[in-house]
């Protein structure tokens, strides 16, 4: 307002205006951690001044599939003992396991799991890492595993048409009655969540963000998509009806914490481009910020495409080399004046050459149809080979999970 007295701004966020009035007692702020010159916004005063609580690093959740491998086949003893030495050594944190029960059988951060971790996160000379590494490695080539999973899954979602829904309700009792569907929804996001191994970061009313494994971050979704119908979504009918729109990002555990979050809010975006929706984006540590992303309408059962994918790509009934000659046609044939019936006809002479099964076998008809049926141009052929590059990432997490497939 017009003649109100400027604040100071906060030492930590030039961006915003001290809290701490001038005339408070800097005596009874320096007990509570706050320095004697230091000013504070609202955001930064909480931070100080909240109980410090560890959560769970990107890395924990990344390696979840082979910690759950390990702990089905009753192989976790000789890496929990060896955890041990290093939270004694500073080099590995504990963390509450009643806050986080999803990971009760290894309640412990360390990236000492990765040999390429940040020389700032783990140091190889601390006492207890190399024996701890050594343990892991051990059990990986015990389990025959090609390489721990770096990679997971960070998930946002956000509701559809939640404004036309709001502006239908004309009475308080229903105000009231959507406002306790959208804290349902909340309640339920942190349990979904935690069934699929991941952690929830925020859920507030139609929107949430969590981290996942990425063995388990598609069926996560889907069930979020199915809690959210059941509770904000049953208000309304037809196409303005409240949806959810899904982006999973999935990124390396060393990406920077911002890209990350950033990929996902991307994802999002891309998703709500079309509304119900999910858009899955691959950023490779070698690809670069642009990333592969692909979406797909809810309506179309998206998780069960690429779960079938997940499958014949785990049971090598469709060998990557597919996906990148598909790609390769796609790029040759781009904004050329090119009949949908020839493209298909190269598409199926590319596949029905393939061998799967380690060249011993041709491709399973079923996988060739599924995929000549997504066929309509150039354009197709190289949405379809984003997915199969991605499924790939999905496929290999699956396999540390759940071993492979007989």
């Amino acid at each position: 307002p017009g003649g109100r007295r400027p604040r100071q701004k906060s030492s930590l966020d030039g961006s915003r205006e001290t809290v701490i009035l001038e005339r408070a007692d800097r005596s009874v702020l320096e007990g509570l951690g706050v320095k004697r010159a230091e000013q504070l916004d609202g955001i930064s005063l909480v931070k100080r001044l909240a109980e410090r609580r560890r959560f769970v690093s990107v890395s924990r959740v990344a390696v979840d599939p082979f910690i759950r491998r390990c702990a089905r086949e009753g192989r976790l003893q000789p890496i929990l003992s060896g955890v041990e030495g290093l939270a004694e050594a500073g080099e590995a944190e504990p963390f509450e396991s009643k806050r986080f029960p999803q990971y009760r059988d290894f309640p412990y951060d360390t990236q000492a799991f990765y040999a390429d971790a940040p020389p700032d996160e783990v140091h190889p000379d601390a006492v207890g890492v190399a024996t701890f590494r050594k343990a892991v490695e051990t059990l990986r080539k015990e389990l025959k595993i090609a390489e721990l999973p770096s990679y997971l899954a960070v998930l946002k979602a956000d509701g559809d048409h939640m404004g036309k829904a709001i502006g239908r309700l004309s009475t308080p009792a229903g105000h009231q009655a959507f406002s306790r569907s959208l804290c349902d929804f909340s309640r339920r996001a942190e349990e979904i969540v935690g069934r699929h191994s991941g952690v929830l970061v925020y859920s507030g009313g139609d929107d949430a963000l969590a981290f996942l494994p990425l063995d388990k971050s598609l069926d996560c979704a889907e069930e979020l998509r199915q809690g959210f119908a059941e509770t904000a979504g049953s208000s309304g009918a037809g196409r303005d009806r409240p949806t959810l729109s899904v982006g999973v990002a999935v990124g390396h555990y060393a990406e920077n914490l911002g890209a990350l979050l950033e990929w996902a809010r991307r994802a999002e975006r891309h998703a709500k481009g079309v509304r119900n929706a999910l858009a899955v984006a691959l950023h490779t540590r070698s690809a670069g910020p642009a990333g592969r992303t692909v979406r797909h309408s809810w309506d179309g059962n998206p998780v069960a495409r690429w779960k079938q994918w997940v499958e014949w790509l785990r049971r090598d009934m469709l060998p990557d080399g597919a996906a990148y000659e598909l790609a390769r046609l796609g790029r040759e044939l781009d904004g050329g004046a090119v009949d949908a019936d020839a493209v298909r006809a190269e598409a199926s002479r590319i596949l029905r050459r393939k061998r799967g099964k380690r060249g011993r076998e041709a491709l399973p008809e079923a996988a060739v149809e599924t995929v000549l049926a997504g066929v309509l141009g150039a354009a197709d052929l190289l949405s379809i080979s984003q997915e199969l590059i991605i499924a790939r990432h999905f496929a290999e997490a699956a396999d540390v999970a759940k071993g492979p497939p007989a």
